[in-house]
């Protein structure tokens, strides 16, 4: 009987072939990891958003309009029944009101939140300490983690802070979430003329003072884009009802715009380009929403996202589209307008 019982022996160079597969595979299979927790994470912003559309159906159905991006408000009376108040006196000395992410808290099951910032009283940043506690933190109130949850996107990797809360008296939890409040700055500012995106300006849906009803959205909810996500970290504290809102058309100077021929609305020449992803984090200041811009810091980005690619949109009727940064500036404007009457079709035909 043999003795030979010898087991197969790896060699040195087998070994290597061994790894060398093993490795291999794990190249193949990183990507697909960080792809499948990349579209996760879209999907949690994506739910962010939704709730979002719910609370402002919510809101809506209490105040018969969309919330304003910044409240506006005489002497103090909490949503004026007469519509928007231009240069209210908002007396905490800054001008600054709350957002519209504020007014929606007790729509979201929020509402001890709510009350700690005395929206009716107070104002952000006032130096209320009851109000800066509040505002200051991350979770948004003692004992609630909604701040974490429906504030910050997963993809977002900045902080989640407006300023160093133990140096910066005006620190504040952010926000990855603003709303689109006309298309380009003149509109924004009230200071264009002529028909563009519709005959009252600002033309988007969610602005300073708005009280923009499911009526005054001729061009239809499905069509209509209110809201969409932002990468800003100066100028995102989710208090404040300044920088709550931003443009959809990316210009330094005021955009111009073509008659359609033969048509009643109009189209961005040739040379405009949209905000989405157009901000760089090491060059400076663009100017995208109606806040004051005397401030040190440069104020970078509109409608963007660390999403490669694409940034959420909420619509008018509660849903949520992935917009890619590509997008034609025109299709993207006639989507921002509320009563502009231009066609959007092609949009969802994609």
């Amino acid at each position: 009987m043999s003795d030979d019982c010898s087991q197969p022996v790896i060699t040195r160079a087998g070994f290597l072939v061994l790894i060398a597969i093993i490795i291999g595979g794990l190249c193949l299979l990183l990507p697909a990891i960080q792809a499948a927790r990349e579209m996760a994470r879209s999907h949690w912003c994506i739910n962010n958003m939704k709730i979002f559309g719910l609370a402002m159906q919510g809101y809506h159905n209490v105040w018969d309009c969309f919330p304003p991006s910044m409240l506006e408000r005489p002497s103090g009376h909490f949503l004026s029944a007469s519509g928007p108040v231009p240069g209210s006196d908002n007396t905490n000395g800054t001008g600054a009101d709350f957002s519209w992410q504020v007014l929606l808290l007790p729509h979201m099951e929020e509402g001890n939140c709510f009350e700690k910032l005395d929206v009716a009283n107070g104002f952000p940043f006032d130096g209320n300490p009851d109000h800066r506690s509040v505002a200051a933190d991350p979770r948004l109130a003692i004992d609630s983690d909604f701040g974490d949850s429906h504030l910050i996107c997963q993809s977002f990797k900045g902080s989640a802070w407006s300023g160093a809360p133990e140096y910066d008296p005006k620190a504040a939890a952010i926000s990855n979430y603003v709303a689109l409040g006309a298309t380009h700055l003149a509109s924004l500012y009230r200071t264009e003329t002529r028909p563009i995106g519709g005959a009252v300006h600002p033309n988007g849906t969610i602005y300073p003072g708005s009280r923009t009803s499911y009526d005054d959205i001729t061009d239809g909810t499905t069509n209509t884009f209110i809201a969409c996500e932002t990468r800003e970290q100066n100028y995102a504290a989710w208090i404040d009802g300044t920088t709550a809102a931003v443009v959809g058309l990316a210009e330094q100077t005021d955009p111009t715009f073509r008659l359609v021929e033969g048509e009643s609305f109009y189209a961005p020449t040739d040379s405009a380009r949209t905000t989405i992803n157009w901000g760089n984090d090491r060059k400076g200041r663009h100017y995208l929403s109606a806040a004051d811009h005397s401030g040190s810091k440069p104020w970078t980005h509109g409608p963007s996202s660390f999403h490669p690619g694409l940034v959420n949109h909420l619509l008018g009727d509660g849903s949520v589209r992935s917009v890619q940064e590509d997008i034609d500036p025109t299709l993207y404007m006639h989507l921002i307008t509320r009563a502009g009457g231009e066609p959007v079709n092609e949009f969802f035909e994609d």
